[in-house]
């Protein structure tokens, strides 16, 4: 969990982020319809887990950029940059229909992450409770409604603490003509990023999801 410390003197955003942290507190939260039609396809052809398959896409662009990797450490005082961040994720309970936070190590190696999280996901069907007791700080959230193709997400966060991890959520993708549309909602503090940083993620994930399910179905690799 190593980190970097921001020096708000030099740092280029440092009236941004002091207007939106104690002037005009506020979120920004987007959904917006992405092609997933290429991914699912690569990923039922080969036998894969689609929920794997795009929450590594969604790791791999989140690590791209420094504004979707911070935090402040209350009890250090200090906002930093995280040099890696992992994704926070929920197992579903069906028998109680109740879920438990899980998280899985980021490795851009696609292979070696996709084992990892289905370990993860297998053993976090054990635990109960609302997180399992392992969770590190270097986290961003994620969450999944298969169940529903909604239009909208709008977490509302309450509290006195500085929260700027990303929060990203997608629900059940459905036909579009010949296309496979799935919404995907993106959520940050304004504090830490604005419309531009999720505009631009919005394009690289569909990036990355065209370019893996090219590699899936080439067998090769992804570094």
């Amino acid at each position: 969990m190593g980190y970097q410390e921001i020096d708000l003197e030099t740092w280029p955003r440092k009236e941004h982020y002091l207007h939106f942290t104690s002037q005009a507190k506020c979120f920004v939260s987007i959904t917006k319809d992405v092609d997933v039609t290429q991914l699912r396809t690569a990923a039922k052809t080969c036998g894969r887990s689609f929920y794997i398959v795009f929450l590594y896409v969604i790791c791999k662009v989140i690590n791209r950029h420094g504004e979707f990797k911070l935090a402040y450490l209350p009890q250090k005082k200090k906002l930093v940059q995280w040099d890696e961040v992992v994704p926070s994720h929920l197992v579903f309970h069906e028998e109680d229909d109740t879920f438990t936070c899980i998280w899985s190590r980021w490795n851009p190696d696609f292979e070696a992450f996709y084992r990892g999280c289905l370990e993860d996901i297998i053993a976090g069907k054990t635990h109960r409770g609302y997180r399992v007791p392992d969770m590190p700080e270097n986290t961003f959230c994620v969450s999944c409604l298969p169940w529903l193709k909604y239009s909208a997400l709008d977490i509302n966060l309450c509290g006195d603490g500085l929260f700027l991890a990303p929060m990203v959520s997608w629900g059940k993708a459905e036909a579009a003509g010949d296309q496979m549309l799935m919404p995907l909602s993106f959520e940050i503090h304004h504090g830490a990023a604005d419309g531009f940083h999720i505009s631009r993620f919005y394009d690289e994930v569909e990036q990355e999801a065209s370019a893996l399910a090219e590699h899936l179905l080439a067998g090769a690799s992804v570094d």
